[in-house]
C-alpha cells in the first residue's frame, strides 16, 4: 500500500480532475461542477504527489437547497449549518497504482 495524504486542495487543481475522470468515465455534468465555486470547498487525496481523488462540498444557497435538489427537488432542504458532497470521485486504482 501507498503512502496517502488527504487535504484542503486548490479548486482549480480539483475540477481538473473531475473534468478528467467525467471524460473517461462518459458522465455529462454540463456546467455543474463549475455551477456553485462561490459556495464550495475542495479536498484532495493524494498518493506520493499524484492527485488521485477529490471531494466537492457545496454549502446551501439562501433558500437552503443544495445542488441535489435540481435533480430530486422532493428532498428536504438543509440547514444553513448543513453541506452537501457534490463531487467525490477517484481516479481508477489501474492508472495510479505503483505511482
Amino acid at each position: 500500500m501507498g503512502s496517502y495524504k488527504v487535504g484542503i486542495a486548490e479548486q482549480n487543481t480539483v475540477l481538473q480532475l473531475f473534468e478528467q475522470i467525467a471524460e473517461e468515465e462518459g458522465w455529462q455534468p454540463g456546467d455543474q461542477l463549475r455551477a456553485h465555486l462561490n459556495r464550495s470547498g475542495f479536498f484532495g487525496c493524494w498518493e506520493k504527489d499524484l492527485l488521485i481523488g477529490g471531494l466537492q462540498l457545496v454549502t446551501p444557497d439562501e433558500a437552503g437547497e443544495v445542488p441535489t435538489h435540481l435533480v430530486w427537488p422532493e428532498l428536504p432542504i438543509l440547514g444553513s449549518d448543513s453541506v452537501h458532497a457534490a463531487v467525490l470521485a477517484v481516479l481508477p486504482w489501474r492508472s495510479w497504482a505503483g505511482h
